[in-house]
C-alpha cells in the first residue's frame, strides 16, 4: 500500500517558543511577546508549504486557524433526512476574519457571514453613472419630440384622428380584446397594426407593437401601407430606435434590481422552494426551521475514509532545539504546554527544553473539505401551470458586492454601494474581515513525539512506568484532550515519549455504587481538529 505523507521540517527556534508561549487570547497580548515575529514566520512557513500541496489558486487560500473556540468541527454534517448538521453549519456560515497573529485566521460567531452577507447586499444598489443617465434623459426627450412629429405628420397626410375615429377602432379590435387609447395608440396598433398590415382582410389580430418595433423592413409587414405613409416611415423608424435604445437600460435596470430584490429575499427568508436547508441541534435532533443554504464538496463517507486512512499524514518535524533561547519562559500550568496524568499532577514540558533534540507532529489522516454558499441561479423557464414555480435559487450573489468594489467612484454603470461598507472587504493582509470560508482542511489528532537527551530533570519522564494516560494541553496546536504517553529508549543516551490520542468515549458514574459506563459520543457530535481554513475575499480585479 502507498503512504502519502506531506512532511515539513523546521528549525524549532521558529516554533518552541510557541510550545511554551501563552494562551492565545488576543492579538494585544500576543504582539507584547518578544516570540511574536517567531510564531509569524512558522506561520509563514507552514501556510506556504500546505498551499503548495494542496495545490490552492489565488481566490481561496488556506490560512492557519488559530482559534480556541473552533478548533473542531462535528464533521457528520448530514442525518437520515438529509438535514444538515447545526454544529457543521455554525463553523461554515461564519465570518472569517484576522487572528491573533499576523498571517491566521479565526472565525467570529455562527451564521455571522451570512447576517453580514445580507446587511452588505442592503447597501448595494444598480445605478446609471452621470453619463449613461444623461443620454438617457436626452433620449426620452428626443422621444417625445417624435411622438409629436409622428401624430402632427400623420393628420398632415390623413387628417386628424378624432375621438369617433378612436371609438371607431376600438370596436374593430374588441373582438380582439385590445383597445386604443391615445392617438400614438391609433397609429400603430390600429392603422399600421392592423389596416396596413392586412390584418383587417384576414380577420386576424392586428399586429403588435413589439413585431413592429423588431423589424428593420416595415415595408414588408405592411403591404397595404398608402403611398403617402412612406413619408412617415423616417419618423416612425427613429422612434422605434430611441425606443430600443429607452427600453434597453430599462429592462438592464430593472433585471439587475430584481436580481438585488430576489437575492435578499431568498436570504431573509430560505424556503424549501427557494433553495434553504432545514438544519438539526446536534443533542436533541430536533430540527429547525430553514437556512441559507451552504454546500460540502464531499460526502460524509468520502470524509470518513480519508480521516480513517493513516496513510494521509501530514508530519511536522522541529530541530535546531539547542538554538531555543529561555528567555520570557516565565509560563504557568494556566499557560504552557502541560501533561496532567490521572494521578492529577501536572508536568510542565517546557522543563525539557535544555534535554530535547527533535519533536515529530504526526496528523495521521487528513481531508481537505471543499464548502461553498448556494450561488444564486435565476429560474429562465416559464410555467403556466404551476404558478408557484420560484422565480429563482439560491442567495449567494458575489458579483454585485465584487462590482461594487470596483465601483466605489460610481463612475460606471452597474452595482455600487450607496453607503459606506460596514466591513473590511481586503484581503487578509488588508485587515480584511468579510472572508467567507472555502475550504476546512480536518485532521484527527496528532501524534507527538518527542525525543530527548536522557537526565534526571523530569520526574515523568524518569519514572519506573512506561506507560501512562492523562491530559495534553499544547495551546500552539490547539490540543487539550486525553493523550496516552509511552516512554521509549532509543540507545544509551537517548529515550523519546510518544504522546497519542485515544479514542472519543465519555466515563460517566450514574451512581457511586455502580460500575463505570462507557458511553459513545453520539455520531453527528463527532469531530476533528481543523487545522487550516481556506477563505475568498472580495476581488478587487
Amino acid at each position: 500500500m502507498y503512504k502519502y505523507k506531506i512532511y515539513f521540517w523546521f528549525p524549532l527556534i521558529i516554533l518552541f517558543n510557541i510550545f511554551c508561549s501563552d494562551k492565545i487570547l488576543s492579538q494585544d497580548t500576543l504582539s507584547k511577546k518578544n516570540n511574536y515575529s517567531i510564531y509569524n514566520n512558522y506561520l509563514f512557513e507552514w501556510k506556504a508549504q500546505l498551499n503548495k500541496f494542496f495545490s490552492q489558486n489565488d481566490s481561496a487560500i488556506l490560512y492557519p486557524l488559530i482559534d480556541p473556540n473552533h478548533s473542531r468541527i462535528p464533521y457528520w454534517f448530514l442525518n437520515d433526512n438529509q438535514a444538515f448538521n447545526q454544529g457543521t453549519y455554525d463553523f461554515i456560515s461564519s465570518r472569517v476574519i484576522p487572528g491573533p497573529i499576523k498571517g491566521s485566521v479565526k472565525l467570529s460567531i455562527a451564521n455571522s457571514f451570512t447576517n453580514s452577507y445580507k446587511q452588505l447586499m442592503t447597501s448595494i444598489r444598480y445605478q446609471f453613472n452621470s453619463s449613461d443617465k444623461l443620454q438617457y434623459e436626452e433620449q426620452i426627450q428626443m422621444q417625445k419630440v417624435s411622438v409629436t412629429r409622428i401624430v402632427s405628420k400623420y393628420e398632415e397626410l390623413f387628417g386628424v384622428i378624432s375621438q369617433e375615429d378612436i371609438e371607431k377602432a376600438n370596436k374593430s379590435l374588441a373582438i380582439f380584446k385590445l383597445s386604443v387609447h391615445n392617438k400614438l395608440d391609433y397609429i400603430f396598433l390600429y392603422a399600421m397594426g392592423y389596416l396596413w398590415s392586412g390584418m383587417n382582410k384576414e380577420n386576424k389580430p392586428p399586429l403588435q407593437f413589439n413585431q413592429l418595433v423588431g423589424e428593420k423592413n416595415l415595408e414588408v409587414l405592411l403591404p397595404h401601407i398608402p403611398a403617402s405613409g412612406a413619408l412617415l416611415l423616417f419618423d416612425i423608424i427613429q422612434y422605434f430606435d430611441e425606443y430600443l435604445f429607452i427600453s434597453t437600460i430599462d429592462k438592464s435596470f430593472r433585471y439587475n434590481s430584481n436580481i438585488l430584490s430576489e437575492v435578499i429575499n431568498n436570504t431573509r427568508f430560505p424556503n424549501k422552494n427557494n433553495g434553504g436547508i432545514v438544519t438539526f441541534d446536534l443533542i436533541d435532533g430536533k430540527n429547525y426551521s430553514f437556512s441559507p443554504s451552504y454546500e460540502i464538496g464531499l460526502s460524509i463517507a468520502e470524509i470518513q475514509n480519508s480521516l480513517n486512512d493513516h496513510d494521509r499524514v501530514i508530519e511536522i518535524n522541529l530541530t535546531n532545539l539547542h538554538e531555543v533561547s529561555l528567555e520570557d519562559n516565565e509560563a504557568d500550568e494556566n499557560k504552557s504546554s502541560i501533561f496532567k496524568p490521572t494521578n492529577g499532577q501536572s508536568y510542565l514540558l517546557t522543563n525539557l527544553l535544555e534535554n530535547m533534540i527533535t519533536i515529530k507532529i504526526e496528523y495521521k489522516g487528513y481531508v481537505l473539505i471543499p464548502v461553498s454558499p448556494l450561488s444564486y441561479l435565476e429560474n429562465k423557464q416559464e410555467n403556466k401551470v404551476n404558478h408557484k414555480q420560484p422565480n429563482s435559487w439560491g442567495w449567494f450573489y458575489e458579483d454585485a458586492i465584487n462590482q461594487s468594489i470596483k465601483n466605489l467612484d460610481h463612475k460606471r454603470t452597474g452595482f455600487c454601494f450607496v453607503t459606506v461598507p460596514p466591513y473590511n472587504l481586503g484581503s487578509l493582509d488588508e485587515g480584511g474581515d468579510f472572508g467567507r470560508v472555502s475550504a476546512l482542511l480536518a485532521a484527527n489528532l496528532p501524534t507527538v513525539t518527542i525525543h530527548y537527551k536522557k537526565n534526571n530533570s523530569f520526574p515523568l519522564f524518569n519514572s519506573n512506568l512506561l506507560s501512562v494516560e492523562g491530559l495534553l494541553n499544547l495551546p500552539f496546536l490547539q490540543i487539550n484532550d486525553n493523550y496516552s504517553l509511552t516512554k521509549y529508549s532509543v540507545d544509551n543516551s537517548i529515550d523519546k515519549v510518544v504522546f497519542e490520542p485515544l479514542n472519543y468515549s465519555v466515563e460517566l458514574k450514574i451512581k457511586s455504587n455502580n460500575p463505570k459506563e462507557i458511553i459513545s459520543v453520539p455520531i453527528h457530535s463527532k469531530t476533528v481538529a481543523l487545522l487550516m481554513v481556506g477563505v475568498v475575499y472580495p476581488s478587487k480585479e
